[in-house]
């Protein structure tokens, strides 16, 4: 693999590299993130049926419980005892 390193302040910054060698560069990370979300997925599937064994097949309420966060979050922060309050849902891989 012929690279042309780029340099700032003596320490690497970026490289220049051939078509081919960035072909493979390419291919080699979408395999392994196609490898990391699947790994991902196969344990969240896991998680999620050791959890419905666990609650007899019962779902967690996600909703009410994010509700429930939210709103103890609001209260704290009305009291003073927060100096920051996210109010936005989080995202997850997938």
């Amino acid at each position: 693999m012929d690279k042309l390193p780029q340099t700032s302040r003596n320490k690497p910054k970026a490289a220049i590299v051939s078509m081919a060698d960035y072909e493979q560069l390419l291919q080699f990370s979408t395999e392994a993130g196609l490898s990391r979300r699947e790994s991902w997925l196969a344990e969240s599937e896991r998680l999620t049926s050791e959890i419905l064994t666990r609650r007899q097949g019962e779902p967690l309420a996600v909703d009410a419980l994010w509700l429930a966060a939210r709103n103890d979050l609001e209260v704290r922060d009305e009291a003073g005892q927060l100096t920051s309050v996210s109010t936005t849902r989080p995202t997850f891989p997938g």
